[in-house]
């Protein structure tokens, strides 16, 4: 199945928007309780008339869920998180959620995850600001949530919870952001992290076209702003939208997310429709926050120093960190192998890349669309330091349906190098 826009360069400028069809016919949700001192919501315009997205077959099985639990951490974050199987596994991992997304994305994965390594002690947060994890401090974030965001405050976050739960040393897994997120635990305590699996990284975020000009420009100064500051209750724009969701600005806006955001032609339908509501309720600061510091994100020299091996898993048809950021981001870790710090694997999902006018394989969420094949080159690479040799991409003629080739996968391999003297490790 293909899904058309008028040009590549509306695929790169608006997040997949017009490539694929929407997912999850909930109703809106309301946004969750904010604190005694968030804004009260405002009163919205009615609804535009809009055909839902469609819904899961009548038949599909329903999506997995899992129990959070949460605990205060030091950083003042209140955290939610799940956590599966053996506690008493001697490998622990943790899986990092990308921008807007929470520990939900992740759920296909940890079920196939832990069909394959029963054993595995598998964490999965939710950062701060997304899912049901708190907001950071209001009085010092609301004027500019850029602060309260940046990749050092999260890590902050993780190193707290793996005090709070006796975590000496973990494999970290993250998706997008997730991915810079690892990385940035890893160059600030080598010594925590046994291994990295990046799904859809980059090593710099800088200018990047999408998250500047479509989700930052485009929708969230944008769009959302102007729909608030329309309104004559509302006050002043970033402080008093802190708290404030999209649906605040925009009653619609699990359409939007459905059809513009959250949007995968290959992921389970029924999983997607679990993840549209949640991310309508992400609260703005957090939207804002995070786009502001990740277009200033450029870990390309600090790579160079990374002492944790890494799989980065990268789809072909991937629009938000495309080809060439992937040849950007082996270079700046080709120095590390050099100096003996550190090897990576990259392996390539999908066979094609995206054509001019749609998108047919995998892409961005890569564990979202195939969490199974996920899972199995995150179990091998913790349990082997390899990927598995197997190509996997999406079924042209049965969306949804993920195809194997057996040792025909694309994979960059860079070992780190032996002999270099001590003091350099």
């Amino acid at each position: 199945m293909r899904y058309d826009v008028s040009s590549a360069a509306s695929a790169a400028l608006f997040l997949l928007a017009a490539l694929l069809a929407g997912c999850g016919d909930d109703e809106p949700s309301p946004p969750d309780a904010a604190p005694p001192d968030a804004p009260a919501p405002l009163d919205a315009p009615a609804p535009l008339d809009a055909a839902p997205p469609d819904a899961a077959p009548p038949d599909a099985a329903p999506p997995v869920e899992y129990p959070k639990k949460s605990v205060a951490l030091s950083t003042g974050i209140e955290m939610h998180y799940v956590e599966v199987g053996n506690a008493a596994g001697a490998e622990t991992v943790i899986l990092l959620p990308g921008y807007t997304d929470s520990s939900r994305s992740y759920f296909p994965t940890i079920e196939a995850l832990t069909a394959l390594d029963p054993d595995l002690h598998i964490y999965a947060l939710d950062l701060r600001g997304h899912g049901d994890s708190s907001m950071p401090d209001t009085a010092a974030c609301a004027s500019n949530p850029k602060t309260c965001f940046e990749l050092d405050d999260f890590a902050d976050d993780v190193f707290a919870f793996m005090d709070v739960a006796n975590i000496t040393t973990t494999h970290l897994v993250g998706h997008s952001m997730g991915a810079l997120l690892a990385y940035e635990i890893a160059l600030t305590s080598p010594g925590t992290v046994e291994s990295i699996v990046a799904i859809g990284a980059a090593s710099s975020v800088v200018d990047n076209p999408l998250l500047r000009d479509f989700i930052l420009q485009g929708t969230i100064e944008g769009m959302w702003r102007a729909a608030l500051e329309a309104n004559p209750s509302f006050g002043d724009w970033p402080a008093d939208a802190y708290y404030l969701t999209p649906l605040d600005a925009d009653p619609n806006a699990e359409e939007w997310v459905a059809t513009s955001w959250v949007v995968d032609p290959v992921a389970d339908p029924a999983h997607v429709a679990t993840v549209v509501p949640e991310t309508a309720r992400v609260r703005l600061g957090t939207w804002l926050g995070i786009a502001e510091a990740l277009l200033e994100v450029d870990d390309t020299a600090r790579l160079a120093n990374l002492a944790v091996d890494s799989l980065i898993i990268w789809s072909s048809q991937d629009l938000v960190f495309p080809e060439a950021d992937q040849v950007a981001l082996r270079a700046a870790l080709d120095p590390a192998a050099a100096a003996c710090l550190s090897g990576y694997h990259w392996k390539m999902y999908g066979k094609e890349p995206a054509p001019s006018t749609g998108i047919d394989d995998l892409s961005h969420n890569t564990h979202r669309a195939a969490p199974a094949q996920v899972a199995a080159d995150i179990e091998a690479f913790i349990t082997t330091g390899k990927p598995t040799l197997d190509r996997y991409y999406a079924n042209p003629d049965r969306p949804g349906e993920i195809l194997t080739e057996l040792g025909a996968a694309e994979i960059i391999e860079k070992p780190a190098a032996t002999g270099c003297a001590p003091q350099q490790r």
